[in-house]
């Protein structure tokens, strides 16, 4: 009895003591880090914030940067990463002192993705879009003493929601009729559907009876989607004809145009073909 309990005190007392040893060379390994090598990074950040002047500009002040090594550069073998988060000054820029090994350390630099407002060309329908700005990592190999300097450009995104918009004028005229010379304002009550390539489409029924030269026109001004391909989905209309009858014709247009540009004059005369009953 006496040998089993001699026994259990042992073990237990040679636990405590492993236990103590492991708390021991874990926290000596943090203070190790302090004691490495340094290393110097200078880092400076780009995003395209202004779409009017040439050039990017710095990046927002205070958008965070993390910088990472593995343990294992420090200590082979040892498990998990060393990291850092560093703040983009005023500058635009980023100094840090990070420690490396007699044999060097790799690092990775992580940019968080930051939101601004991005100013935009003249002429845009926005002045001014909020935006998503995001940059990919980049890895460097650092030695002691060293000095590295890292250049990152953001490129921005829109939110998923946003669709970018212009405004146009169109002026529109077609045949209605052979008895008069030249084109005519499109008849009262006509709507036209506006169709762009991405299958959004949008009905107008009010129009403006307007003259350019000696033509006649219907005007209406529209907001679309930027940079989409648009086109004038098909509507009936009897088409008096030169010998006094009229014939069931369909007017369209295949395509009007692409625009990027806010207020341009769109001039479109419509196309027609006659329908066979």
């Amino acid at each position: 009895m006496r040998f089993f309990r001699l026994a259990t005190y042992a073990s237990a007392l040679t636990m405590f003591l492993i236990f103590s040893s492991c708390g021991d060379d874990i926290e000596s390994t943090k203070l190790e880090m302090e004691d490495f090598n340094r290393a110097t990074v200078k880092l400076y950040a780009y995003a395209d914030l202004n779409l009017i002047t040439s050039g990017y500009e710095t990046a927002p002040e205070k958008t965070p940067i993390l910088i990472s090594a593995p343990y294992s550069d420090f200590n082979p073998g040892a498990p998990g990463v060393w990291t850092d988060t560093a703040f983009i000054d005023s500058n635009g820029s980023i100094e840090v002192s990070v420690p490396v090994s007699s044999r060097g350390a790799t690092y990775t630099i992580t940019p968080f993705d930051f939101e601004a407002i991005q100013t935009q060309e003249i002429n845009s329908n926005n002045a001014q879009i909020q935006k998503i700005y995001s940059s990919t990592a980049t890895t460097i190999n650092l030695l002691p003493m060293s000095y590295e300097i890292v250049e990152l450009n953001y490129t921005s995104k829109f939110y998923n929601n946003y669709s970018e918009t212009v405004s146009i004028n169109l002026f529109i005229n077609g045949e209605f009729n052979q008895l008069t010379t030249g084109y005519e304002y499109l008849p009262s009550g006509i709507a036209l559907t506006i169709q762009g390539s991405s299958l959004w489409s949008l009905t107008v029924s009010n129009f403006e009876s307007t003259m350019i030269g000696t033509e006649s026109y219907s005007k209406t001004s529209i907001i679309v989607k930027k940079g989409e391909d648009l086109k004038i989905l098909g509507f009936d209309y009897k088409k008096l004809l030169s010998n006094g009858t009229s014939d069931s014709y369909t007017y369209f247009k295949n395509y009007i145009g692409s625009f990027s540009t806010q207020d341009q004059d769109i001039i479109i005369h419509l196309d027609d073909r006659k329908n066979f009953e």
